[in-house]
């Protein structure tokens, strides 16, 4: 099923304010608050949009307009959501040039987020970012 991009409102989310909380109790509070930014989206629930690779369900689809590309985005956990929300205003409405230049190791290094992930939402953060580099068709470029 095709979808209205964008289909989350993430326009007052913005990479400053998590970068301007100074712990991380601070950095995961407003990641859980980002997370129900994060709509349930039924229509999308379904195999073959699962991101694989998550302890927890998470779900993606992608659509382009044009040149641009836009994702929607639903998971089980307020976190994961959070951390994909993060990366959704990075992607949604870029090209695929724009995409494959994110450096997504700057993007958490940036944001403090870089050595507070555990294993599995680091793990869960990649596969999305996987899932995402496969749609726009950049193979892997995403800077690690």
């Amino acid at each position: 099923m095709p979808f209205q991009a964008p289909v989350d409102d993430l326009t007052d989310l913005h990479i400053a304010t998590l970068v301007a909380s100074r712990s991380w109790q601070a950095k995961y509070k407003l990641l859980m608050a980002w997370g129900n930014c994060i709509q349930v989206k039924p229509w999308m629930r379904c195999d073959e949009r699962r991101v694989r690779g998550c302890d927890t369900a998470l779900w993606l689809a992608h659509c382009a307009e044009g040149d641009r590309h836009w994702f929607a985005v639903d998971g089980e956990s307020r976190i994961i959501k959070g951390l994909a929300a993060l990366l959704m205003i990075q992607v949604n409405g870029r090209t695929a040039q724009a995409i494959a230049a994110l450096d997504v190791a700057g993007l958490l290094a940036e944001s403090g987020l870089d050595g507070h992930l555990s294993p599995s939402r680091a793990n869960g953060f990649g596969a999305l970012v996987k899932r995402i580099q496969a749609s726009v068709g950049s193979g892997g470029a995403l800077a690690k």
